[in-house]
């Protein structure tokens, strides 16, 4: 079993899911300050925009910006969220499974974090 599950867990993550993700769980937007209340209101239109668009790249982009806001205020459960939904609209981009590891990681989940990057691409483009 232990050797059959890197295979299954990089099948899992190779899948190709064409229904819409999730919703995230509600933020409680009140309790931030203006400009980052703002700035996440922002990543709130971006998922619900991800939620009704049809179109899977446009639903992973939505989804990626949204969880880099998440990540970038330390709202880890959420960049995870967000990062998993982008994951499950266009699945294997290096990029994206290198932003959920770390914040995994930052989640305190440092074994899914480990999982990732072991299956995780090393060429990441220096220029993205």
């Amino acid at each position: 079993l232990s050797a059959i599950l890197p295979i299954l867990l990089f099948a899992q993550g190779c899948v190709h899911h064409q229904s819409p993700p999730d919703p995230l769980p509600r933020l409680p937007l009140e309790s931030f300050e203006g400009a980052v209340r703002e700035h996440l209101e922002e990543s709130v239109k971006l998922n619900e925009q991800a939620l009704t668009n049809s179109d899977p790249r446009l639903r992973y982009e939505a989804l990626m910006e949204s969880g880099k806001i998440y990540h970038s205020y330390g709202l880890f459960n959420y960049a995870v969220q967000a990062y998993r939904s982008a994951l499950e609209s266009q699945s294997g981009d290096p990029v994206a499974e290198y932003l959920l590891a770390i914040a995994l990681q930052e989640n305190g989940d440092l074994e899914g974090s480990r999982e990732i990057l072991i299956l995780t691409p090393v060429t990441i483009d220096i220029d993205y």
